[in-house]
């Protein structure tokens, strides 16, 4: 898997979380994508070595960087 799809799996089962949680009431939202990203990290990181963990939590920082770049992409001014 790409660092842009799985970007774009984390937006989906996030969505699917808010919608879920009934997005109104933020907290609840919150809580479940929390959870939601805890258990995401601990399923891709697994129960490999060292080495392989490290090389997992470099691409995680690949996958951080597109989310905030599509963030800002998302909010910024639309002319």
């Amino acid at each position: 898997m790409t660092s842009e799809t799985f970007a774009d799996s984390l937006l989906d089962k996030f969505k699917d979380d808010l919608i879920e949680s009934d997005a109104y009431f933020v907290d609840a939202g919150a809580f479940s994508c929390s959870q939601t990203a805890i258990d995401f990290i601990l399923q891709f990181i697994g129960e490999d070595d060292l080495d392989s963990s490290f090389d997992k939590v470099l691409f995680l920082f690949e996958v951080k960087e597109i989310l905030e770049n599509r963030r800002y992409e998302f909010f910024k001014f639309k002319e």
